[in-house]
């Protein structure tokens, strides 16, 4: 399911960060993957591929395989014996180099430190203060102001971080819907907001737009946020990343990944977990404490800290909650037309949340709540 094209699609000119073959090397440890990717090292030799197939077989049969001077010269029984060779278990991946890849930016420079907090303050907001562990939290009078807000949070982001480095990602929400049961929280408050960047100043040749999370076999999220504002931003299409489309959910989840992890880092750069980081990750707050598409105590909760970019579960795909977490910056948003519950926000913002509050549990690099009055009413203030 996540195999096929990725070594095509990858460049060439500079060999991965060992987290990233890791987790390459992960999406292909099965043994057809694993003859794949020796295949596609020997029709097209590159450092990725070289690493990719080294940390995928087993050392014996990778040497064989560099030692192939060409496809046509290979023999087939080359190919597949790397294949049948794969590693059994990838848990020697968990220690490979967990150190974050260096920026190859023009320069040299190393990779970014934590952007420092946003400081600015938006115009409408009635309150704002930081926690103790670090979030901040804006309360507007209405939904109105916090729509606006995140146009100018969104702006500020995309501005600074092509000055930065050439590029900006944004994640967006791709939530549930109602006809799948549960808390409704579909992306579409955030998505209407995002329309007013039409006239931002951004510079959408450079932004690449990725997606929480999406329903098997379905575009809703990409569609919703298509039709809201990214043809009108005039965002090419092909820096637009949707969910693949199928339903077996394991392929789909993986090919996902490979996506995400084989961008160029000025799209996306490393978090210091070594885990990709976009650059904004905008999320809607359900009125059970649901965010992106990781409902409370499911089973996309429980994989929490074993570094998986994208989950699956039974109805569709999920960015996980420590994709989440390593994003540079994340955008929480309550306004009382999606979280009709006060109380959740409340939790949320508690010093301590479980699995039973996914919201609640997102600690990006820098993380900010947008509140609307009626739905801080709960939450205390510090």
């Amino acid at each position: 399911g996540g195999a096929r094209g990725i070594l095509d699609c990858t460049p060439s000119s500079e060999p991965w960060s060992p987290q990233r073959t890791a987790h390459m090397a992960s999406l292909l440890a099965g043994a057809p993957c694993a003859a794949f990717a020796a295949a596609s090292f020997v029709s097209r030799p590159s450092p990725t591929a070289a690493s990719l197939v080294a940390a995928s077989v087993a050392p014996s049969a990778a040497a064989r395989v560099h030692a192939a001077p060409s496809a046509a010269g290979a023999p087939r029984a080359v190919l597949f014996a790397a294949g049948s060779a794969a590693v059994a278990s990838m848990a020697g991946l968990a220690a490979v180099g967990r150190q974050s890849r260096r920026r190859r930016l023009a320069g040299g420079g190393a990779l970014h430190p934590r952007k420092a907090a946003v400081v600015a303050r938006a115009a409408a907001a009635s309150e704002d203060w930081t926690l103790a562990d670090g979030r901040r939290v804006c309360v507007y009078p209405e939904s109105k102001a916090i729509a606006e807000a995140i146009v100018e949070e969104t702006a500020r982001e995309a501005k600074a971080a092509i000055a930065e480095k050439g590029a900006f990602s944004l994640c967006v929400p791709g939530g549930f819907v109602p006809e799948e049961g549960g808390a409704v929280c579909s992306g579409a408050f955030v998505a209407e907001a995002l329309a007013g960047l039409a006239t931002s100043g951004v510079d959408f040749t450079k932004v690449h737009v990725f997606f929480c999370g999406e329903r098997f076999d379905s575009t809703d999220a990409y569609d919703l946020h298509r039709k809201a504002w990214i043809d009108a931003c005039g965002i090419p299409l092909d820096q637009v990343h949707p969910v693949p489309p199928g339903s077996f959910g394991e392929g789909v989840a993986a090919e996902y990944t490979a996506g995400i992890c084989m961008q160029e880092e000025e799209v996306i750069s490393d978090s210091p977990s070594g885990l990709p980081a976009v650059d904004l990750m905008l999320l809607e707050v359900a009125s059970d404490g649901s965010v992106g598409r990781l409902r409370p105590n499911s089973e996309e909760m429980n994989e929490v800290g074993s570094e998986q970019v994208v989950l699956f579960g039974e109805e569709g795909v999920a960015v996980s909650l420590d994709f989440m977490n390593g994003c540079r910056r994340a955008i929480l948003v309550a306004p009382s037309e999606v979280t009709k519950e006060p109380a959740t926000v409340a939790a949320a913002l508690a010093p301590s949340s479980k699995a039973d509050c996914p919201a609640g549990m997102v600690r990006a690099q820098s993380t900010t709540w947008l509140l609307e009055t009626a739905t801080a009413s709960g939450v205390a203030r510090s």
